[in-house]
């Protein structure tokens, strides 16, 4: 019942960190200085460095606002001049994954989610089923009972007549009756 559902929504979490990964890529071959929104480069004055908080800026872009403002622009550290580390590397690509960590936290609590509903569920359909055996266990056994009593009626009726016959089979049942309810009375004492 619940398995197709989840399935479903399963199939679409990981169809959307598919999607998100690969804009991530796409986004990240336009990395820019969060100063000014240019694209920084590898050499030159806007070439690509750090501030000892790790977050990247152009060179001539940090340089100038930190001699305004003793703070990183991003977070409001502490940063001085000497702080500046560049950056030497041919390209810089950061994935932004956080995205894609918080579907694959939820893929993974729906898929724990359905592997509980499926357990759930094979535990019903066995009970389902064993209720069923029992039902049809005791529709067999009432069926016999009725034949077997049919069979005694007709042999009472073929040997004592048709009135003498039912009163004969309904005192029987009703001695095989008590008899019955005093072996339980027995019993209950017994405990």
């Amino acid at each position: 019942m619940f398995g197709r559902f989840f399935k479903k929504k399963t199939a679409q979490i990981a169809e959307l960190v598919t999607d998100i990964t690969q804009e991530t890529k796409s986004e990240s071959e336009s990395d820019v200085c969060s100063i000014c929104f240019d694209v920084w480069t590898s050499t030159g004055s806007h070439r690509v460095c750090s501030l000892k908080c790790g977050h990247l800026f152009g060179n001539s872009c940090v340089k100038t606002w930190l001699a305004n403002s003793p703070r990183c622009p991003e977070c409001n550290d502490h940063a001085l001049l000497d702080d500046i580390r560049i950056i030497r590397a041919k390209t810089i690509s950061a994935v932004d994954n956080s995205n894609e960590t918080i579907l694959r936290r939820e893929l993974e609590e729906k898929t724990k989610k359905l592997e509980e509903l499926e357990e759930i569920d094979k535990r019903r359909r066995i009970q389902t089923n064993f209720i069923f055996v029992a039902f049809y266990s005791i529709y067999t056994l009432c069926y016999w009972l009725t034949v077997a009593f049919l069979i005694f009626w007709a042999a009472a009726i073929v040997h004592k007549g048709l009135d003498d016959g039912t009163h004969f089979v309904f005192e029987e049942l009703k001695k095989a009756r008590l008899e019955a309810l005093e072996k339980l009375r027995e019993l209950v004492s017994q405990r």
